[in-house]
């Protein structure tokens, strides 16, 4: 699937790439988004000021 990534702390690394298609486990729903916006926290994450990786998440 496509999705919009970012290395945490790093300006300029927002990209968006094919990722593994996102799976469950015992007790998770997976569900569809059907809409999405900006706030400005996402601003400060792809301007390298804000974020962290979450634990389990995508490494490149």
């Amino acid at each position: 699937m496509r999705a919009l990534t970012v290395e945490p702390l790093k300006a300029g690394s927002t990209e968006v790439r094919e990722v593994p298609d996102a799976t469950t486990g015992p007790g998770e729903l997976l569900v569809e988004g059907l809409a999405l916006s900006i706030c400005g926290t996402d601003r400060e994450i792809a301007a390298g000021e804000y974020g962290w990786r979450h634990p389990g998440g995508i490494v490149s």
